[in-house]
């Protein structure tokens, strides 16, 4: 969702710094900007370097083309996108916080970015992608118990 617990006015900052930067790039925003504040969908739609989405079965499709997945939220309790795109090894980049800190390891699968973008890095971005490998998250086996019924 483009609103602002989802990040999107840090979005629209990280795509500002990419310009500034001099870098070619574009952010496929798959989310209806109905809810995101007027000034910022403007600046959405202002930019040629944002393509919005619209939500759909087939928007996982796009994953095969991501260099990145961007999610800059500011307060997740667990955020399946960022699990789905390191399941088909697709790196991230975070927003510092307890849920994403939690899956990715800085440089590895990933980058996460400080709320001021103090330790952001561009250049490394883009000419250091890291190669994701295979994400399984571990099921408790308790778990298993419980769909069988036998707790």
């Amino acid at each position: 969702r483009a609103t602002q617990e989802k990040g999107i006015d840090r979005i629209m900052d990280f795509v500002d710094r990419l310009e500034a930067a001099g870098k070619d790039f574009v952010v496929l925003l798959c989310s209806p900007i109905e809810q995101t504040p007027a000034r910022i969908q403007a600046r959405i739609k202002a930019s040629s370097r944002i393509l919005v989405i619209p939500p759909s079965l087939y928007s996982q499709e796009l994953l095969r083309c991501a260099d990145y997945g961007l999610m800059l939220s500011r307060l997740e309790s667990f955020c399946y996108a960022v699990h789905e795109m390191l399941q088909r090894q697709i790196p991230v980049i975070v927003s510092k916080i307890p849920a994403f800190e939690e899956v990715v390891q800085d440089g590895k699968n990933g980058y996460i970015l400080e709320d001021d973008f103090s330790n952001l890095d561009i250049e490394k971005i883009f000419n250091k992608i890291p190669k994701v490998k295979p994400y399984i998250e571990e099921v408790d086996p308790t778990w298993f118990k419980v769909l069988k019924g036998e707790l």
